[in-house]
């Protein structure tokens, strides 16, 4: 695995404060099994030295067992690891930053290919939102 592919540590959500501001202010788009809820800047990546900034999580109410929960986490981030390149490139484009939580809403475990298709449709739902203005995106492989 080449280093581009990993997901790196500042690119994890952590802070409670900044987890509570997007859920006061920011937006959601939804496709079942996945709610995201994001707050989208305008400004450049020097300030938090990435664009992107995410988060998983799921609910303990559904999912008694952390192991079940952490199974589905680890699903979460791999299917948005793969494809988290189509959002730092349009960010980079429009100068623009992303803090995202990524909430899984169903009450039974999912598999994965059913996870990476509905995290690929949220994606591309949010590089529309990001590049608003027409700017011509790469095409994705």
């Amino acid at each position: 695995m080449k280093n581009s592919e990993k997901i790196p540590k500042i690119q994890r959500l952590k802070s409670e404060k900044a987890i509570q501001h997007i859920f006061a202010v920011g937006q959601s788009l939804f496709f079942y099994p996945l709610k995201i809820q994001y707050k989208l800047e305008e400004g450049s990546v020097s300030a938090q030295k990435t664009a992107l900034q995410f988060g998983v999580s799921v609910s303990k109410k559904s999912f008694k067992r952390a192991v079940d929960r952490n199974l589905i986490k680890r699903r979460l981030r791999e299917c948005l690891r793969k494809q988290k390149f189509v959002l730092e490139d349009s960010l980079a484009i429009e100068n623009k930053n992303l803090k995202c939580m990524i909430i899984f809403v169903a009450k039974e475990e999912i598999d994965y290919d059913t996870l990476f298709t509905s995290m690929t449709v949220l994606i591309k739902k949010i590089n529309k939102k990001i590049s608003s203005k027409g700017h011509v995106l790469p095409k994705e492989e």
